[in-house]
């Protein structure tokens, strides 16, 4: 799906920044600093890609590939093994 990212300038090492930078280079979403978002921008950035529907789905095939539907699978399979010792 297709995204406006705006991470939280305040969250622990601006790991929220890292993963919008990621995303945006992946074609999958806008990185939308806080510091830069107001309603005029965040509306100005949504209208643009409503208004482009090429874009959309170019957006949306790179947000699929990136998902991993097996994370919490394998989150779970490292704690299990952690807790294993």
């Amino acid at each position: 799906m297709p995204a406006v990212v705006v991470p939280w300038s305040g969250a622990a090492e601006d790991h929220q920044t890292a993963n919008a930078e990621l995303f945006a280079a992946a074609g999958a979403a806008i990185h939308l600093p806080e510091r830069e978002c107001t309603g005029a921008r965040l509306a100005a950035e949504l209208d643009a890609l409503l208004a482009d529907p090429v874009r959309l789905t170019a957006m949306a095939a790179a947000a699929r590939d990136l998902a991993r539907p097996d994370a919490a699978d394998a989150v779970a399979a490292l704690a299990r093994a952690a807790a294993a010792g």
